[in-house]
């Protein structure tokens, strides 16, 4: 069974530095209180314009003794109603005091997220270049810099069809169907190998996108090859449009929406 991410779990440390690094020592963090987390996200909203965050966290007023909010002289003599603006007036107060502390505290939560995930690439940079001899730096392909990063769980994803088809159709924005059989280079039914065949579904392209998308997934092609396939496994993937009907004069790809039969 696969397992899902829950976005409730993501901090929002993590959500804030990948969406938005540049405001890593601009947030005002205002802490609502881990009462709120039973039925919220760690980040209940943030307002980019404003640089705010709230947070369904403690913060440092949650230290102080219940004394301090609500203030015995401030409550004498007054209705019910009246101290109990008289206690909200109070926290508010308090909650503006300790916004810099909270504000403070927070920054450092997100310079810390940011130097352990700095680390964690550096990691998966060593891993390639030292025990694959990969190196993800010089890496051009857009696609395959993608990929690359699975290379360290590569013993148990080679010859994981399904996860190929899924990375394809991740990768490339298109949906991808997958067939398994045999294959032979000359017919001969004693000698043949596993095949896998995967189809991109990429409708309507003109000669030259399809050439052109040709030549941007070869790189892509041979990685999955190379290190995601069994050595003896035939392994074929094509672009291919099998929506348009057949009409007389009509525009005519080999192998992308025509094939020739003998």
């Amino acid at each position: 069974m696969n397992e899902r991410i829950d976005i409730k779990e993501i901090s929002a440390e993590m959500m804030l530095n990948y969406l938005y690094p540049e405001l890593g020592n601009k947030w005002i963090a205002r802490h609502k209180g881990t009462f709120y987390r039973n039925y919220n996200k760690d980040v209940v909203n943030f307002d980019v314009k404003n640089g705010e965050v709230t947070i369904t966290r403690d913060g440092f007023l949650k230290l102080l003794p219940q004394a301090l909010i609500t203030l015995d002289d401030e409550l004498k003599n007054k209705d019910l109603k009246e101290k109990i603006e008289a206690i909200r007036r109070n926290k508010c107060l308090l909650d503006e005091t300790f916004l810099p502390f909270d504000t403070f505290a927070f920054r450092n939560s997100l310079r810390i997220e940011r130097q352990v995930s700095d680390l964690l690439n550096q990691k998966i940079d060593f891993i390639l270049k030292n025990y694959f001899y990969y190196d993800l730096s010089a890496e051009t392909d857009k696609y395959v810099k993608e990929l690359a990063v699975m290379l360290p769980f590569v013993s148990c994803l080679r010859g994981n069809f399904g996860f190929i088809s899924d990375v394809l159709a991740a990768l490339l924005g298109y949906e991808v169907s997958m067939h398994t059989g045999r294959y032979s280079f000359n017919d001969d039914t004693l000698n043949w190998l596993p095949m896998v065949r995967y189809e991109i579904m990429a409708e309507n392209l003109e000669v030259n996108e399809y050439k052109d998308l040709n030549k941007n997934i070869k790189g892509l092609c041979d990685f999955i090859r190379e290190w995601f396939m069994p050595f003896d496994m035939h392994v074929e993937i094509l672009i291919k449009h099998h929506k348009q009907p057949f009409t007389l004069g009509g525009k005519l790809t080999l192998d992308y929406n025509t094939e020739i039969k003998c």
